[in-house]
């Protein structure tokens, strides 16, 4: 299913390259090298704007200011990736990168608040046996932020089914269901959806049959959570 299709490249994305680049980053401000507290407050900005506020600067960004200035310097004309020229394929790949973005500050904020509650006698006395900032990075920090990071991932295999990447912030609920997400395609028909189907012209599934499926999803992600959860707590860096 191309629905589920788009949602696991965007979890395995934000897995294994979003993630260590955050727990990099993360590590960058919590030791308060050079611009470390600029880098903080650039990463939390996206936090207090709206949703719609960033997908709409984000959609103008994309559409017309990069376009204008890439005609200005070099005379060609960008793809339009919202126009009406553009495609699903073509506009997820846009939508995808606005969701990492978004990932990448959120994610690097929770690890900095996580690495920021070490002890610091633990880390001077890492320097204090020679360690430098890679082993310190790698035998210190993993290891004490290490239930941090699997929340994380257990919430994100949680989200697979409900994430909607942001699509009703850019097209609102007239994207086709076919170029949908599970997430995006509960949400919309939530709102237009009633107790009994034909009160709602524009619902195609009633309250009841919406809440089957989400139970049917739950059953299926619960053995799936908890067995990855206890492989990770059992196999994963110990703080001991």
């Amino acid at each position: 299913n191309l629905q589920f299709l788009k949602i696991f490249i965007f979890y395995c994305i934000n897995l294994f390259i979003i993630t260590p680049l955050a727990l990099i980053f993360s590590f960058y401000i919590a030791k308060k090298y050079p611009l470390g507290g600029f880098f903080r407050v650039m990463l939390y900005l996206p936090s207090v704007l709206s949703a719609v506020v960033l997908a709409v600067l984000y959609r103008y960004i994309v559409s017309n200011a990069i376009p204008q200035i890439v005609k200005e310097l070099s005379g060609t004309t960008m793809f339009q990736y919202f126009g009406g020229k553009a495609n699903a394929e073509q506009q997820f790949k846009i939508i995808l990168l606005y969701n990492l973005f978004l990932a990448f500050g959120t994610n690097t904020m929770l690890y900095v608040g996580a690495m920021s509650d070490i002890n610091p006698s633990l880390i001077e006395a890492a320097k204090i046996d020679g360690a430098g900032p890679i082993r310190q990075f790698i035998h210190v920090y993993i290891p004490m932020i290490w239930p941090t990071l699997v929340t994380f991932i257990v919430t994100g295999l949680t989200g697979i089914f409900i994430e909607q990447m942001n699509l009703y912030s850019f097209f609102g609920g007239g994207l086709e269901a076919a170029y949908s997400t599970f997430g995006y395609f509960f949400y919309v028909q939530s709102t237009t959806s009633d107790l009994v189907l034909g009160s709602s012209t524009s619902a195609v599934y009633t309250f009841s049959e919406l809440a089957a499926m989400g139970l049917v999803i739950t059953v299926i992600i619960i053995p799936i959570v908890l067995t990855v959860r206890k492989l990770l707590n059992k196999y994963g860096p110990s703080a001991k």
